[in-house]
């Protein structure tokens, strides 16, 4: 739940014009270890995982839309290698050609 700056949780509304996950860019890969570091650096320090924090809407919207974006090319990819593996044992002569 997130709430507003009042405390009291934001009601699921549709804005018109409102931004979606979608229109935040993916963070880079050399921008993600800068990202992470605080929070490595927080929990090697003991603080418990379930510590409220202040960040930034944009900045979990930024991560929400590189996990998206990530787990996608990791789909595409990986669909894409079952697809050459495919190719190639279908290229490949079965025992009768090889007689």
């Amino acid at each position: 739940m997130i709430l507003g700056p009042d405390g009291k949780p934001i009601m699921n509304t549709t804005v018109i014009g409102a931004p979606k996950l979608s229109d935040f860019p993916p963070v880079p890969p050399a921008q993600l270890p800068v990202m992470l570091r605080p929070l490595e650096e927080a929990l090697a320090s003991g603080v418990h995982a379930s510590t409220p924090t202040e960040v930034p809407l944009g900045t979990l919207c930024m991560l929400g839309s590189s996990l998206q974006f990530y787990m996608a090319e990791a789909k595409r990819l990986t669909d894409e290698l079952a697809e050459l593996k495919g190719e190639a044992l279908a290229e490949e002569p079965t025992e009768e050609e090889q007689d």
